[in-house]
This record gives C-alpha cells, sequence and structure tokens, in this order.
C-alpha cells in the first residue's frame, strides 16, 4: 500500500521498504500469528475510499468494517470498536500434527446466554513434511540409508585430518644477530653439527655472534629412537643452559640469540 506511490509511480525506491510490493496475504498472517484483529473505516461517500482487500482482511482477522460519512458516525464507529475490543475473548486450540499438504482446523463457539447461531472461523496450517510424507507401509529399501550412514561414519572414520608425518627437522624461527643461518635442515641418521665453520650442517655465521666451528652436535641414539644435542659451547634448550639433552619435538634450541625448533616429524 504505502510503497504503490513510490515505487510504481515514481519508479523510486522506499526509503524504507526499497522496491519492494507488499501483497494482501502478508499483513494478513502477520495479524493471525500475533493475533490481532484489523478494523477498518471507509470514510466519505467516495467510491474510491473502499479498498476490498483491506476490507477481506479485517473480516479474516476477525475484525469488521465500518462506513463513515461524517464526523459523527466516525465517533460513533470508535465508541463501537471499543466497546467491541473491550468485550473480545481470545480462543487457543491445540492443532493436531497428522503430516499432511495442508490442514484445517474450525473452531465454534457457543454463547448459551446469547440466542444466536454458533460463531465460527477456519484456518488452515502447515504440519511437518520436511522429510516427506510417512509411508503406509515399511520397505526392505529403508535399510539403505542406514548403511550408507554406517559406511560413511566407517570412512571418516579411517580418514586422517592431520599432517602427515615426515623427516624429523629444524627449523629457525629468529636468526637474532646472525648474518647467515640455513633455514629448514632436515636430520637424518647421521651427526648433524651446528656452527659456524664450513663443515657445519646448520651454518650459523656473520654478524655479531659468536658461535663457534662446532658449537652443537645432534646425533641419533639407537637404543633410545631419540635425538641428543650435546653443546660444546654454551646452548640453552626451553631457556635452561644443557651440556646435553634429549630432545622431544617441539623444545625450542637458543644458540646464541638464533631460535630453532626441533620436530620430530611424527604426528
Amino acid at each position: 500500500g504505502e510503497n504503490r506511490s513510490y515505487y510504481a509511480h515514481l519508479h523510486q525506491e522506499h526509503p524504507e521498504y526499497g522496491s519492494k510490493i507488499y501483497t494482501p496475504d502478508e499483513p494478513l498472517d502477520l495479524a493471525r500469528r500475533e493475533g490481532l484483529s484489523i478494523y477498518t473505516i471507509n470514510y466519505g461517500t467516495s467510491r474510491y475510499q473502499r479498498d476490498k482487500m483491506l476490507q477481506q482482511i479485517s473480516l479474516d482477522t476477525g475484525g469488521a468494517v465500518f462506513d463513515a460519512r461524517n464526523a459523527d458516525e466516525l465517533k460513533n464507529i470508535y465508541r463501537t470498536i471499543a466497546r467491541q475490543v473491550s468485550g473480545e475473548y481470545r480462543l487457543t486450540a491445540r492443532a493436531t500434527m497428522i503430516p499432511a499438504d495442508r490442514r484445517f482446523m474450525r473452531i465454534e463457539y457457543r454463547a448459551d446466554s446469547v440466542p444466536v447461531d454458533a460463531v465460527q472461523a477456519t484456518r488452515r496450517y502447515f504440519t511437518g513434511t520436511v522429510l516427506g510424507m510417512p509411508l503406509r507401509e515399511l520397505t526392505p529399501l529403508l535399510i539403505l540409508p542406514l548403511l550408507l550412514a554406517l559406511l560413511l561414519l566407517a570412512l571418516l572414520s579411517r580418514w586422517k585430518f592431520e599432517q602427515k608425518e615426515h623427516a624429523p627437522q629444524l627449523e629457525v624461527l629468529n636468526a637474532g644477530a646472525a648474518g647467515n643461518v640455513t633455514r629448514l635442515l632436515p636430520l637424518g641418521k647421521n651427526r648433524t653439527i651446528i656452527g659456524s665453520g664450513h663443515r657445519a650442517d646448520m651454518t650459523i655465521s656473520g654478524g655479531l655472534t659468536r658461535v663457534q666451528e662446532k658449537h652443537a652436535t645432534i646425533t641419533f641414539q639407537n637404543d633410545l629412537q631419540k635425538y641428543v644435542l650435546n653443546g660444546d659451547g654454551e646452548v640453552r634448550v626451553n631457556n635452561r643452559k644443557v651440556a646435553s639433552r634429549v630432545l622431544e619435538s617441539g623444545d625450542v634450541i637458543n644458540v646464541d640469540g638464533t631460535t630453532i625448533v626441533f620436530d620430530d616429524g611424527r604426528v
């Protein structure tokens, strides 16, 4: 209604409603959900003052339609509406939820003290048919979804979302004052030397470092199945000065300001 003059006539979007044109079913559905009764007053004598859609909405929500030709009639209608609203009763009923595409419910109200026919209203509603209508008979095909679900669960249980295992390695996170550092070094079964010399496997040199040619050595101990670090120079592991240590995955090794992380490659 309100948006018609904006969009349909002026071809301009309404500042609040945009380009949406509301249909009569939308306010009718909202009024029913909120339990509202809508009253319509046709004011004036022109036939253009009557809105058929609005009148139907009023009747469908339990309201009424009035005609007023002047101010006195309008006052009397307001009094009538106030009297009717103050005497209204709100009835609620429990609807069945038997699955169906559309179900109807009719409510009748009879007052013994008032010699009038029963007042009735019919409303339609929808029930839960999201998964389809129920079957009349059970069939063996119903087992297939269950078997597929079990198969999918078995496949997911065998799926490894973690990173695959890789070879043990040393990774430099912070070079510190060193000018030249080997950033990533895979570890084998042989001895690994960390130092500044040309024979070092992980070279830390340059800058203001005081790293010896053979500052630390990492070897694989077959009896322990672990890597062991032995320091010829000053070495800290997890902020503790050590001379020898069995390395665990995630240990942080500090060689004169250069931060190195040990990763055993296991998941």
